[in-house]
């Protein structure tokens, strides 16, 4: 590439974040600065947000992020699975006498 093609892209390059510098000045001076937390009110819905599994209160609960995958941790009791005695049919569910 020549060089004047160079220092010609780097001064429109320039000239662009001038502009958006000088359009940031022009609306905070117009419509103020945007809004930025804390936002209390949404931090408080989350942590009264109630759990799909145990319907406790999502606070109660832990995320662990140190796998792939996240995992909750309920602080519910978990209930043993049933064991089924009966014969089950082909689409694993217990016979019905005929």
């Amino acid at each position: 590439m020549d060089k004047e093609v160079q220092l010609g892209e780097h001064h429109a390059g320039d000239r662009f974040v001038r502009f958006i510098d000088w359009l940031n000045h022009k609306l905070v001076s117009a419509i103020g600065p945007p809004n930025v937390g804390p936002f209390d009110a949404v931090v408080a819905k989350l942590g009264e947000a109630v759990c799909p599994v145990c319907d406790r209160v999502m606070a109660e609960h832990t995320i662990d992020h140190s796998t792939p995958n996240a995992v909750l941790n309920c602080p519910a009791d978990h209930k043993p699975e049933v064991i089924h005695t009966e014969k089950l049919n082909e689409l694993g569910m217990p016979k019905r006498p005929a």
